[in-house]
């Protein structure tokens, strides 16, 4: 029996047309007509959509959007994007989830409007990294080299490899071998320089952090291979305040090998959120 984030994914993509924002590619497929707005950042490959059993799951309290990414010149504009999803979704206060490179960008949108926030949930994951930013602006011309071909069997042979301890497996493989293969050098370009942006900025300052009246979820996997020990560390020195769970025995795509363990964590955090 599938899991009910397998389950949900096809309903999803037969019931929540994909509706464009802007003319950059990126766009968002809704669930849920509750109150509360959230928005779900998807990783480095893919969209949203494989976290559809998130909105599902809040469908009586949380109006969810499912990002695509769109393809931009950088974080700026890349942050005034994320700007027309909240309006999209009626304008006001929201929460946000992002995983990985999700959850870095979530991370520079709270840098950025922390006010717009009323609780962050963020997966697999550390903070922000001049040390990175530098590296990764250096590699950036040598990486354009590489042909796609090259760059998509690296990629799937990644998806393999995180999905080796999933029930679900044949599913994941196949959505994501399709994002996979629909992969541009400009998509990818686009998020190295949102990600080279994000780490020279660095993480919310202190002053911000102190002042933000918001609430924070961080999910740890004890076998994340991406987010090692000194990652995780770090983004809980940046984050004293938030409350963070761990589980045991997960790799990287926590949410695809426990499914059933993080959407329990996850929907009740968001759904134990203050009176709006």
């Amino acid at each position: 029996m599938p899991s009910a984030l397998a389950a949900a994914l096809p309903r999803l993509l037969a019931q929540a047309p994909f509706v464009p924002l802007g003319t950059s590619g990126g766009g968002v497929r809704c669930v849920g007509r509750g109150p509360a707005r959230l928005v779900v950042l998807p990783g480095l490959v893919g969209t949203a959509d494989a976290l559809a059993g998130l909105g599902e799951a809040l469908a009586d309290t949380h109006h969810t959007a499912l990002v695509t990414w769109p393809r931009v010149d950088g974080l700026d504009a890349l942050l005034a994007w994320l700007e027309t999803v909240r309006r999209h979704l009626g304008g006001g206060p929201l929460a946000a989830y992002g995983g990985s490179f999700g959850g870095l960008v979530a991370q520079a949108w709270l840098r950025h409007t922390p006010a717009q926030f009323d609780e962050l949930v963020v997966s697999g994951v550390g903070p922000p990294d001049a040390a990175r930013a530098t590296k990764n602006q250096r590699l950036l011309p040598w990486l354009a080299r590489l042909p796609m071909p090259a760059w998509r069997s690296l990629l799937g042979l990644a998806v393999r490899l995180s999905t080796r301890r999933v029930a679900d497996r044949d599913v994941w493989r196949a959505h994501y071998g399709r994002d996979v293969r629909a992969l541009t050098w400009p998509d990818l370009e686009s998020r190295y320089l949102v990600s080279i942006g994000i780490d020279a900025a660095g993480p919310p300052a202190d002053a911000h952090l102190q002042s933000w009246r918001g609430r924070m979820l961080v999910l740890e996997g004890t076998r994340d291979g991406v987010a090692r020990g000194p990652q995780r560390a770090a983004l809980r020195a940046v984050y004293p305040r938030a409350t963070f769970h761990v589980f045991d025995g997960a790799g990287h795509g926590m949410a695809l090998e426990q499914p059933d363990d993080w959407l329990r964590v996850v929907t009740a955090f968001l759904r134990e959120a203050p009176a709006r």
